[in-house]
């Protein structure tokens, strides 16, 4: 079993990366066997034409993402910094897989699909990787929001960062987390 994800792994990790050289138009199957290292005969054998390889491209991504956040949290498992932690592997997800940036330039339309299929899923990735950090925050407790609504302001600001790249990225986790008012250096003195 394990090597049959690995392989599949391999495919949409391939497949990702010839997505992002050669556009969703000039992608083919051949592609995906060059960028993937693989022969015709074992992509057939797990899937059967391009859109089922796109298709799958989205789940790859989900669990991509939901390991890079448990990872995250378990290096920093301070619910202190848990919105600067998870918002930090979103927004800098571009740095370990810059296809996806280099697809969303090159495909903005693929981009933008992609992004609205899937952020269901990738919003209830990231409220359970928050868990019960959002109840601290200052909108929660003060009722202007409950969890879910903030979990999801911090995610479209996170995401929007993929369509119009913030300059200064590295700032970004820490000023969502302000927003959030779950930023030690944000909160007034009485609530520390």
């Amino acid at each position: 079993m394990a090597a049959n994800t690995d392989t599949v792994s391999r495919i949409l990790d391939g497949a990702l990366h010839a997505l992002a050289r050669r556009g969703l138009r000039k992608l083919s199957m051949s592609d995906v066997c060059e960028e993937a290292g693989i022969s015709r005969g074992t992509l057939y054998r797990y899937f059967k034409n391009k859109d089922a390889v796109l298709e799958a491209i989205g789940h790859h991504v989900e669990t991509s993402l939901k390991l890079a956040l448990q990872r995250a949290v378990e290096e920093r498992p301070d619910p202190e910094d848990r919105v600067i932690v998870v918002m930090g592997v979103i927004i800098n997800y571009d740095l370990t897989h810059p296809e996806t940036t280099r697809t969303i330039e090159l495909e903005p339309a693929f981009g933008l699909s992609f992004v609205r299929r899937v952020f269901p899923q990738f919003l209830a990735i990231v409220s359970d990787s928050l868990g019960t950090v959002l109840a601290d925050s200052l909108p929660v407790r003060s009722g202007a929001l409950s969890m879910d609504q903030l979990a999801e302001i911090l995610m479209r600001i996170a995401v929007s960062h993929f369509f119009v790249p913030s300059q200064n990225s590295d700032e970004l986790p820490g000023l969502l987390a302000g927003l959030a008012g779950l930023h030690p250096a944000t909160q007034p003195a009485a609530t520390r």
